[in-house]
């Protein structure tokens, strides 16, 4: 801009910012949007990638209490590929350990029944596990235990001076339970009699980066950048840092067992996020929230998987009903190859970010979460929410469990996909809202040479809670034609004399938050 001009005119000219592509296209113009760009697709998986093959419901044989239910649970789940010898010779071998009671820490070993997909999305359609361990709850003779929920399960063979298989766990809360946060234990696969050993405290990031969701790192990658350390353990919670912490951790290297209470030296960052915006994953909203993880493997190709309940409005706002694009809950798709770039200090912990995210909504059954963040049924509308998850990587089949909530719905629900190279892009239909919290107008549109452009609510009393907003003002071309301050009197209108610019279309755009807002006008002289 000018520094000559009045405010409100302008000189016409300045460079083409990156986000212009995507902008115009939203607008209905005839520009692609480059949406991975950055990643290599002979080397990465996509969305497309993971095909829908049905659901079933975990259940570890008679309900007498809720300990011995799913009820509320299925924050973790763990695959073991030699479970269920005696099972069907299907596409599905193998079983499932999985958490039970949300507010206990009960674990169970379940068979895998084949998904199924039902038409009408009912839960009495889909097909029930049964138990091959019912529910145990193994920590309770370890130093300093209290009940927190079990929200890490990992298979792993037996590691160093290990004679035998372990299945890990990490139990945690909302706070701070145990002394040094610890907790992370170690058990047999016999859950009537675990051997269990425990708990350690899985690093020295702080204590809400670490200890919740676990999972298996390939030996090939950890033989390059981590060395032994095939354990993949964080934690996102909200005083922490904004995104999916990740470490890679070998307790077995630190004794057979650690001493009870002790800090894992051997562990490797893999991502770290902070509080600052620019330290943040990608559209990372108060709304996230990350619960399981995977690192998926299929020939050449590979991510790392997050499940995470999604914010899909960008910005710092609750909006999940008519006025807000909506929370979903997703698969979020990371490139091995940046976390590799951070083990060899190529970049900080927190610049990995999301490159893809599947859309899960569609696939979800029952009640949804009821509106609970303002009481205000017109703005919130519900959302679905993901548990825990699991990998059979020789099959490339993921284990995605569906949250419980209430009623009928208070069961987990396990959904499964299976990785197949062969399919190609394509527009996945996901039901989002295209309405906005706020729009903008222009009067009048077309205009010579003044325009009003403002800032309205789509519903009556709300108001951005931002002051000093600034109006920018581009070109067809993406050139920035002038930035505009509000009127005084009225913070959410601003004026354009554009006497000095030639006819044509231009875009009127305005950050609020982490929403952009933005406006085609039309200038006839």
């Amino acid at each position: 801009m000018n520094a000559s001009k009045k405010p409100g005119t302008s000189a016409c000219r300045v460079q083409i910012p990156a986000w212009w592509l995507v902008t115009i296209f939203s607008l209905g113009m005839a520009v692609p949007a480059l949406i991975f760009a950055q990643q290599d697709s002979a080397k990465v998986l996509f969305p497309w990638n993971l095909t829908y093959q049905g659901a079933f419901r975990p259940k570890a044989g008679p309900v007498t209490s809720d300990n011995t239910s799913f009820r509320y649970g299925g924050d973790a789940f763990a695959y073991y590929p030699n479970g269920d010898p005696s099972g069907p010779n299907d596409e599905y071998p193998g079983s499932l350990y999985g958490g039970g009671f949300g507010e206990d820490d009960y674990v169970s070993e379940i068979t895998i029944p084949a998904p199924v997909i039902s038409p009408a999305k009912t839960m009495a359609d889909l097909p029930e596990s049964a138990p091959l361990q019912t529910f145990v709850n193994p920590f309770t003779s370890l130093p300093g235990y209290a009940k927190m929920g079990v929200t890490g399960l990992t298979y792993l063979p037996a590691q160093g001076q290990q004679t035998s298989p372990k299945l890990y766990a990490n139990i945690c809360d909302g706070y701070k339970s145990m002394s040094n946060a610890v907790t992370m234990a170690w058990m047999d696969l016999d859950l009537s009699n675990p051997n269990i050993a425990g708990f350690w405290r899985a690093g020295s990031s702080i204590e809400w980066n670490i200890g919740s969701y676990m999972f298996e790192i390939p030996a090939s990658w950890a033989d390059i950048y981590a060395p032994g350390r095939i354990l993949a353990s964080g934690r996102m919670r909200n005083w922490g840092g904004m995104g999916p912490n990740l470490f890679a951790c070998a307790p077995w290297k630190e004794g057979n067992p650690p001493a009870s209470g002790d800090t894992l030296d051997s562990v490797t960052t893999l991502m770290e996020y902070g509080t600052a915006e620019e330290q943040e994953d990608r559209s990372f909203s108060i709304c996230s929230w990350y619960t399981a993880g995977a690192w998926l493997t299929f020939g050449s190709r590979s991510a790392i998987v997050m499940a995470a309940t999604n914010n899909y409005s960008l910005d710092w706002s609750y909006f999940s009903g008519p006025f807000g694009t909506g929370i979903y809950p997703s698969l979020l798709f990371y490139d091995p190859a940046d976390v590799a770039d951070v083990v060899q200090g190529q970049k900080q912990p927190y610049e990995p970010k999301w490159y893809a995210r599947k859309n899960l909504d569609k696939y979800y059954i029952g009640l949804k979460v009821p509106p609970t963040n303002s009481g205000n049924l017109n703005i919130e509308e519900g959302r679905y929410e993901n548990a825990g998850m699991a990998y059979d990587r020789q099959r490339g089949v993921l284990y995605v469990a569906q949250r419980g909530h209430f009623g009928t719905s208070s069961y987990p629900i396990v959904h499964v996909f299976r990785i197949d190279t062969t399919v190609t892009a394509s527009m996945e239909k996901t039901g989002l809202r295209k309405t906005d919290a706020f729009y903008l107008s222009a009067s009048p549109n077309p205009f010579n040479p003044r325009v009003t452009i403002s800032l309205f609510p789509h519903a009556p009393g709300f108001t951005p809670l931002e002051e000093g907003m600034v109006l920018d003002i581009y070109s067809l071309q993406g050139m920035r034609v002038t930035s505009l301050s509000a009127l005084s009197g009225n913070p959410y209108a601003f004026n354009w004399h554009a006497a000095a610019c030639p006819s044509g279309i231009y875009i009127a755009r305005i950050r609020i938050g982490k929403a952009i807002l933005s406006k085609a006008i039309t200038l006839l002289k």
